[in-house]
């Protein structure tokens, strides 16, 4: 299954790009008669039943993954560059008129297998796309949350600094989400570790998700630095030559380093 970094990874400095979201994916698969028993539930004392795919079933991501990939595989053959996310099609071009083609023979081929188009799709070819909760820059080479993504998080760590007493799922679900930021903000793994050690730490004392504990003072700042610096900030996919480069050994006893092919000696 590709992710974000797949379409990162694609991206080209003046590219055009567009995404197809499919609408009511998982509702597109029918379930075989023999199997919709399996999957019942009941409200109300009401008994109900799926006859498609469930959204929310743990195996759906993947089942679904593995009946689009012959669609995927055809695309490539036609040489498209994209990028599959569950129901998130990215498609990329090398110019306007290419990527609008390519738009364009992807969609009739997601209809003709049966497909809805979410109206939500970018289909027009651009610089400049949301998607998977990012936008991706083209001319500049950067990538950013986009502003539901950013409000949603902020409003996260805001409650978690407001109550720091919290319960160790909490907690996870925090590092989950400031996890899934990390493809747009520049220094964000370094501004989570404590809140991990936290984590991991809570649980080998007792695994229990619904315990309270108190976030350090050390996972706090993390949480500002988000909030602060973090969350506000563009991340360049172009990676400027190192000014310098220093490399140093590891020692308890002796100490060296070079830097520029210059050795500072040894002691």
């Amino acid at each position: 299954m590709d992710t974000l970094e797949s379409c990162l990874n694609l991206m080209e400095r003046g590219c055009y790009m567009a995404s197809i979201d499919l609408e009511n994916a998982y509702h597109s698969v029918p379930i075989h008669s023999e199997y919709t028993k399996f999957l019942k539930f009941k409200i109300d004392d009401q008994l109900y039943k799926y006859l498609v795919l469930p959204q929310g079933y743990r195996d759906s991501p993947r089942i679904f993954t593995k009946l689009t990939k012959p669609i995927i595989s055809h695309l490539h053959e036609r040489g498209i560059l994209y990028s599959l996310y569950i129901d998130d099609l990215y498609i990329q071009g090398s110019d306007f008129a290419d990527c609008q083609q390519k738009v364009e023979y992807a969609s009739s081929v997601l209809k003709s297998l049966g497909f809805d188009i979410s109206p939500k799709s970018a289909l027009t070819p651009s610089q400049e796309i949301h998607h998977l909760g990012f936008i991706l820059n083209s001319e500049y080479m950067t990538v950013t949350l986009s502003g539901d993504k950013r409000e949603h998080v902020e409003t996260l760590i805001n409650k978690v600094l407001l109550t720091p007493m919290i319960t160790v799922r909490t907690l996870a679900q925090t590092v989950g989400t400031l996890t899934a930021c990390f493809p747009a903000i520049e220094y964000g793994q370094l501004y989570h570790r404590h809140l991990d050690i936290l984590k991991i730490n809570s649980l080998k004392t007792v695994y229990d998700f619904e315990r309270l504990i108190l976030l350090s003072e050390e996972a706090m700042s993390d949480l500002k630095w988000w909030l602060n610096d973090g969350l506000k900030s563009k991340k360049s996919l172009v990676r400027e030559k190192p000014r310098a480069t220093i490399k140093s050994d590891s020692s308890g006893y002796a100490w060296g380093a070079v830097m520029n092919n210059t050795d500072s000696g040894r002691e």
